[in-house]
C-alpha cells in the first residue's frame, strides 16, 4: 500500500542525511521547542494582563460611580447653601436698616459683600446710609469690582450668566 510505501521513503530519507544535514535539524528541532516555549510564555503574558486590564475596568466604572455619588453630593450641598444665603438675605432685607447696619459692619469683607450683592437695591441702600461711611465706602468699592455691566440687582455677579440687556 502507499502508507508502507510513504514511511519507507521517510526513512531512507532519514538514513541518508549527511552528518551536516542531521545537525541542521537537531538545531531546528531545538529551534522550534524554543518558538514553542515563547509562544506559552507570550500566551501566559497575554493571559495576565488582559486579566490586570478587566480590573482596571472594572477600578474605571468603581471609580466613575464614586465621582457620580460626589458630583451629586455637592450639587445637593450647593443648593442647600444657596437656600441659606437666600434664607440670610431675607432675614436682612426685613430687618429694620440700622439694625442690618449694626451686623454688616461687623461681618468680615467678604461675607457682607456677598450678602449685599444678593440684596435688592431698594433694601440694601438704607443700610448702606445706615452703616459707618468708612466701611459702607469698603463694601461699594468692592461691589464696584465684582459688578460689570448688565449684572442684574439682588444677584451675585457670577450667577448673572445672562447678557446685558441690548440698548441699555
Amino acid at each position: 500500500s502507499s502508507d508502507v510505501c510513504s514511511s519507507d521513503l521517510a526513512l531512507d530519507d532519514i538514513t541518508n542525511l549527511t552528518a551536516s544535514e542531521i545537525e541542521v535539524l537537531q538545531q531546528l528541532v531545538v529551534r522550534r521547542a524554543e518558538i514553542e516555549r515563547r509562544g506559552a510564555e507570550l500566551s501566559r503574558r497575554e493571559a495576565v494582563l488582559k486579566a490586570a486590564e478587566e480590573r482596571i475596568q472594572a477600578k474605571i466604572e468603581e471609580m466613575k460611580k464614586l465621582q457620580a455619588g460626589v458630583e451629586q453630593a455637592i450639587r445637593r450641598y450647593d443648593e442647600q447653601e444657596e437656600q441659606r444665603r437666600k434664607s440670610l438675605v431675607k432675614i436682612y432685607e426685613t430687618m429694620k436698616p440700622q439694625e442690618a447696619a449694626k451686623i454688616f459692619e461687623q461681618m468680615d469683607l467678604t461675607t457682607l459683600v456677598e450678602m449685599v450683592e444678593r440684596m435688592s437695591e431698594r433694601k440694601v441702600a438704607p443700610v448702606l446710609a445706615a452703616m459707618n461711611p468708612v466701611r459702607a465706602k469698603q463694601v461699594t468699592t468692592e461691589l464696584s469690582k465684582r459688578r460689570k455691566p448688565g449684572d442684574t440687582p439682588g444677584q451675585p455677579a457670577a450667577a448673572a450668566g445672562a447678557p446685558a440687556p441690548a440698548g441699555g
